[in-house]
C-alpha cells in the first residue's frame, strides 16, 4: 500500500528543510572538520549504528514520517524502524500528516528541531525517543544528499549495491559516510580483503585506501538546491509518476526552489535523475 503524503506536507519540509541541508553542504565542502564531527555526534549520540538502515532504502520513508509522528514507545530504535510495515504505517500516517499540515505552527516546531544546531560530541544532556528519531532521520538523510550529489547514487543503492558484492560500491559509501564501517558485511570484506588471496583483494584495498584518503566534496554543484529537491520528493514516494510534471513543477514553486522554469527542464533533471540512479557505481 503506497503512502500518499500530502503535497502541503512536501513543500513544507521542501521549504524549510531543504535550505539547511543545502546550507549544511556548503558547511561541509569549506570545513574539513565537519564530516569527522558529524561521526563523532552520531556515537556520542548512540546512534553509530543508524547505517543499518541504509540496507532497506524504505527506512528513509520511514524514518521521514516517524520525525513528524509521536513515537513515545520506540525502545530500540533501528530495530523498531526496521521492523515497521509500510502498511502499518499507512493509515496512521495519513492521518497525522493531515492533523500536522492543519496545525503549521506545530509542523513548523517539528521542522524547526529536525536538523540538530550543533554537532557538539561533548554535550552530556540525555535525549528523548522522538529526538533520537529525528537526529537518525536527519542523518540517514543528509548522507543520501551527499551520496547522491557526489557520486550520482543514492546510499541506500551503494549498500545494497555493495552487500551484492559491487567492491567499488562500499569504497563511495564508506567515504560517504564512515560510519558504514559498523555494516557487518563492510566488516567482513574487509577482513578477507586483508588476507590477500586474490588480485581482486589487492585491488579492493588500493581503491578502499584512496576513497580514505581523498576528499568527499570537490568544488560546485549546479542546482544544488533542486537536486536536494527532488531527492527529498523522491524519499517521500511523490516521484514514482503518481504526479504530473506540472502538480511537481507547482510543489516546487510552492517551495520556492529556483532553478527550474519549465517543464521541460524538470523533465531533463528528471531524466538525469533516474539515469544516475541506474548507472554502474562509479563518482560523478
Amino acid at each position: 500500500m503506497k503512502i500518499n503524503i500530502d503535497t502541503t506536507l512536501a513543500v513544507e519540509l521542501l521549504k524549510q528543510i531543504g535550505p539547511e541541508y543545502d546550507q549544511l553542504y556548503g558547511q561541509l565542502v569549506s570545513d574539513p572538520e565537519l564530516a569527522p564531527n558529524i561521526t563523532k555526534f552520531s556515537r556520542h549520540m548512540g546512534l553509530d549504528g543508524y547505517p543499518l538502515l541504509y540496507i532497506d532504502n524504505q527506512n528513509i520513508l520511514k524514518l521521514l514520517l516517524l520525525s513528524v509522528m509521536p513515537a513515545n514507545q520506540i525502545n530500540d530504535l533501528n530495530e523498531y524502524v526496521a521492523a515497521l510495515s509500510v502498511d502499518d504505517l499507512s493509515t496512521f500516517s495519513n492521518q497525522t500528516i493531515k492533523n500536522l499540515v492543519e496545525s503549521p505552527e506545530k509542523l513548523g516546531e517539528i521542522l524547526d528541531a529536525s536538523i540538530p544546531s550543533s554537532f557538539d560530541f561533548n554535550d552530556s544532556s540525555t535525549h528523548d525517543a522522538q529526538t533520537k528519531v529525528i537526529f537518525t532521520a536527519f542523518l540517514v538523510q543528509f548522507h543520501d544528499i551527499v551520496s547522491f550529489l557526489v557520486h550520482g547514487k543514492r546510499i541506500t543503492d551503494l549498500v545494497q549495491s555493495a552487500i551484492n558484492g559491487d567492491d567499488d560500491a562500499l569504497c563511495l559509501a564508506v567515504q560517504t559516510d564512515r560510519l558504514t564501517l559498523e555494516i557487518p558485511y563492510f566488516k567482513a570484506r574487509i577482513n578477507k580483503a586483508l588476507l590477500l588471496s586474490t588480485d581482486e583483494d589487492v585491488k579492493f584495498l588500493y581503491n578502499f585506501g584512496y576513497r580514505l584518503q581523498n576528499p568527499l566534496l570537490r568544488g560546485s554543484i549546479k542546482n544544488r538546491r533542486v537536486w536536494i529537491s527532488l531527492l527529498l520528493l523522491d524519499n517521500l514516494g511523490m516521484l514514482d509518476g503518481s504526479l504530473t510534471r506540472a502538480e511537481i513543477l507547482q510543489i516546487l514553486d510552492d517551495a520556492k526552489v529556483e532553478g527550474i522554469s519549465s517543464e521541460d527542464s524538470l523533465s531533463r533533471m528528471l531524466r538525469t535523475f533516474r539515469a544516475y540512479q541506474n548507472s554502474p557505481s562509479e563518482s560523478k
